[in-house]
């Protein structure tokens, strides 16, 4: 072999791995742009989760970015097809529009634009001032106050005798 066609071999074989390294990273996904199809649901609430269908994310949650505007949510769970995320909690008590973006590996979706409510604490009324105390006031009295004292309570008679003649006395009188 001469020392041109050992070289156009090892340029061959040096081709065909770069090819086959390439398919392998686009095989797990690393340089496939990610693709937003929808966005469940929508509208969604400041600070809810929402499930972003479309294809080329990570399976692992930690490979995932998802950002709201300038702002990234929190990738709680997905799959290559699905990403859930907690968007960031509203400031705003009107209803915004969004742009959302999924960035994977370096790869940054298409903008896919989402309305976002207010959270429901963002919508609540305030809470009511605590009652006033009233002072109910109180009638005069109906008659005026006394100004002798009530009478003390006499003891309750006994019912045994002072003495044993008055028993006997009480006895004769209870047979005539």
């Amino acid at each position: 072999m001469t020392k041109r066609g050992a070289t156009s071999s090892y340029f061959v074989l040096f081709l065909l791995l770069l090819v086959l390294a390439q398919g392998a990273y686009v095989g797990i996904g690393l340089y496939l742009t990610p693709t937003v199809a929808n966005v469940l649901p929508n509208p969604a609430r400041a600070g809810g989760v929402i499930t972003i269908h479309g294809s080329n994310f990570a399976a692992d949650a930690w490979d995932n970015a998802v950002l709201f505007g300038n702002q990234s949510g929190k990738v709680t769970r997905t799959t290559a097809s699905t990403i859930e995320v907690e968007l960031p909690p509203g400031g705003s008590a009107g209803t915004t529009h969004a742009v959302v973006r999924v960035v994977v590996g370096g790869r940054v979706s298409a903008p896919f634009e989402i309305t976002i409510a207010p959270s429901v604490a963002a919508v609540s009324s305030p809470e009511p001032p605590p009652p006033t105390p009233t002072t109910i006031p109180t009638p005069a009295p109906a008659s005026p106050p006394r100004s002798t004292p009530p009478p003390t309570p006499r003891p309750a008679p006994s019912a045994t005798p002072a003495s044993p003649r008055v028993a006997d006395l009480l006895a004769e009188a209870a047979t005539a």
